[in-house]
This record gives C-alpha cells, sequence and structure tokens, in this order.
C-alpha cells in the first residue's frame, strides 16, 4: 500500500495529464467521426476537449515545476560557480514560489467569482474549469517546497 501511495505521490502530474490528454485526443476523435462521418457534430465534445486542454496547461505548470524545466536565463549560471550559484538558484526558486502563491489566490478568487456561470453545452459549472488554475498553482508549490528543502540541504554541505 505505501509502495502505491508512494508511486502516486511521486507521479501525480504524469498520471493526471496522461489521463487528460487520452481524454482530450478521445472526444476530439469523436467529434471528427461525429462530423465527418454522421454529418451530426455533437455539441459536448469540443468543449470537454477543450476543457482538457485547458487542466493540461495549468496542470502542466506543477509538472515543469517538478522537473525543473521552466523558462530561465542560464547565462548567470556560466559566469557564476559554486556557492555562489546555488544561493542565486535558491533566490530565483523562493521568488517562483512567491510567484506560485500570488498565482493561487488569484485563480482561487476567479474560480470563486466564477462558479455560477453554467458552460454553454455540458450546462456544468465554469469552476469546474477554472479551479485547474489554482491547482496547478498549489501542486507547483508544494512541488517548489520540496526543491527548495533540497536545495537548503545541499547548500548547507558546500
Amino acid at each position: 500500500m505505501r509502495k502505491i501511495f508512494k508511486f502516486i505521490a511521486g507521479n501525480l502530474e504524469e498520471i493526471v495529464l496522461s489521463l487528460l490528454f487520452v481524454n482530450m485526443c478521445f472526444f476530439v476523435l469523436i467529434q471528427i467521426v461525429s462530423r465527418y462521418v454522421f454529418h451530426s457534430p455533437l455539441l459536448y465534445t469540443e468543449e470537454v476537449s477543450r476543457y482538457c486542454y485547458i487542466w493540461i496547461c495549468f496542470f502542466g505548470m506543477a509538472m515543469a515545476t517538478k522537473l525543473q524545466n521552466h523558462i530561465r536565463i542560464e547565462l548567470v549560471f556560466i559566469f557564476i560557480k559554486g556557492r555562489a550559484q546555488a544561493v542565486i538558484n535558491l533566490v530565483l526558486n523562493i521568488i517562483s514560489l512567491g510567484l506560485y502563491v500570488v498565482i493561487f489566490f488569484i485563480g482561487l478568487s476567479y474560480t470563486l467569482t466564477n462558479a455560477v456561470q453554467l458552460s454553454p453545452a455540458m450546462e456544468i459549472s465554469k469552476a469546474f474549469v477554472y479551479v485547474s488554475l489554482p491547482l496547478g498553482a498549489l501542486f507547483s508549490v508544494i512541488r517548489m517546497l520540496a526543491i527548495l528543502k533540497k536545495e537548503i540541504k545541499e547548500i548547507r554541505m558546500v
């Protein structure tokens, strides 16, 4: 049981993003078949695939944080080595953490204010779509805290 929990916790982003991508592709395929084969497009398939794409974008932020693949300027790290480089990297990651916290609260506010809107085709609350932003930011905060903990240990060792 612990191995399963540890696997899910370590690979949550990959699991969620894979499921969303497969779901998005499935509904796009259904839309293509219904439109061009049966000449009767389904209304909800385009909406589901669009919402999956939105979730992929915002939840992908957590995946990029986990893999440390966000865009950054590496020129500084060419000229600075050792402990100074580790400290600068730590400062940049603390700034990123602050941005994720701000994004979380802005996304949460946006989700709550737009929860009364319904989607046109499926007539579900738009909060289901908008909550992807604060959730992606929350998972990014969690992953960044783990990265910062590791970096602080490394700085203390150097």
